[in-house]
């Protein structure tokens, strides 16, 4: 359940990091990693940041639980690929999700801000986990609950912290 590297946003983490990693495809997450929950166009920042990364020669996707009608305008406004519905931490959509961000689990990174989604996912899936602060309040009661959830393991996730 911890991540392999935590991060206090997306925006710190550099393309070079990843090549180190030996990651060619990166899965995102959208709310509380790319924009605040339910936000339309991503924060451009990190725009800005898949940008930098697809230049490193990255591959880049969302893999998202939000609905189509939420994942496919933000996905298209960044010109990527994306896997709506997912589900995560379920590995339902892992074949699919491989073919959006055309890599291997080894070589795949998945980047979110939920312990029991993203960093679950990842574990499962045989990703590298990295997990970034929430970026933005909680907007949704659920996603609320569950940093509830997190908040006991927090002090072992930060350790795990990259500058």
């Amino acid at each position: 359940m911890i991540p392999d590297y935590y991060f206090d946003n997306i925006w710190d983490i550099s393309a070079g990091f990843l090549a180190e990693q030996g990651i060619k495809g990166v899965i995102l997450d959208i709310d509380g990693t790319l924009a605040p929950d339910g936000a339309p166009q991503p924060d451009p920042r990190a725009k800005e940041w898949v940008q930098r990364i697809r230049d490193a020669g990255i591959n880049a996707a969302i893999v998202s639980n939000n609905g189509r009608e939420r994942v496919q305008p933000f996905a298209e406004s960044m010109g990527l690929s994306f896997v709506s519905s997912a589900l995560k931490p379920s590995l339902r959509t892992v074949e699919q999700t491989l073919r959006a961000v055309g890599s291997e689990p080894a070589h795949t990174a998945v980047i979110g801000d939920q312990l029991f989604t993203d960093v679950l996912y990842a574990r499962r899936g045989g990703f590298l986990s990295i997990m970034v602060r929430h970026a933005w309040p909680d907007i949704y009661p659920f996603v609320r609950f569950k940093r509830l959830l997190e908040a006991p393991l927090m002090p072992y996730i930060k350790w795990r912290k990259r500058s």
